[in-house]
């Protein structure tokens, strides 16, 4: 697995990432990734990108947003594989079904989650993640599942990332996309 195109060409991480030359797209990406030393402001640009995915303005993001979409034409990128380590806490409605065995590895599951997050393009990344949400938020065994989930991305739902801007930590290959309502994505494991 990895981030590349759908036809195996080439990949986000075959990109070199730049500094964008907008300030407000600049200041995005700084607070995002907490580049320079600063604490990243992630709850309030979370916020500020959940209303932009969700049809806002916002200078900053559109900035960034076009900036990525002209380098994925121009690399010829149209899709890009990611995936994403949750938790699910006792309350949702798909641990009974992960609990039952009625969804397994590999099945396809519909998650109306965020409509603006990060992604991984490593598997690794994103199973480190989903394993420690599982135990690290509950002090009883089995209280919370963690699961690593696959999306591709097309091209146009994607924000920033890796390969594309810098600032972004190597290892995590990070890809932030939007989505819209409820998401078809496969379950690749379950912690």
């Amino acid at each position: 697995g990895g981030v590349e195109d759908g036809g195996g060409g080439k990949s986000l991480d075959s990109l070199k990432p730049t500094r964008i030359k907008d300030p407000a797209g600049d200041e995005f990406l700084a607070e995002w990734t907490g580049e320079g030393g600063g604490a990243a402001d992630y709850a309030r640009q979370k916020a500020a990108g959940e209303k932009w995915a969700n049809g806002a303005k916002n200078p900053g993001i559109d900035a960034v947003y076009q900036d990525t979409q002209k380098k994925l034409a121009d690399a010829g990128i149209k899709q890009v594989t990611a995936y994403r380590g949750i938790r699910l806490p006792e309350d949702h409605p798909l641990l009974a079904d992960v609990r039952t065995g009625k969804v397994k590895v590999g099945d396809t599951v519909e998650i109306n989650g965020s409509s603006f997050a990060s992604w991984s393009g490593s598997a690794d990344a994103a199973t480190t993640y989903a394993q420690k949400a599982a135990a690290s938020l509950s002090g009883e065994k089995g209280k919370h599942v963690g699961l690593v989930l696959e999306r591709v991305v097309d091209a146009k739902d994607i924000v920033s990332g890796h390969g594309l801007h810098e600032g972004f930590i190597p290892d995590e290959r990070e890809v932030l996309a939007r989505s819209r309502g409820t998401q078809k994505l496969r379950l690749r494991a379950i912690h």
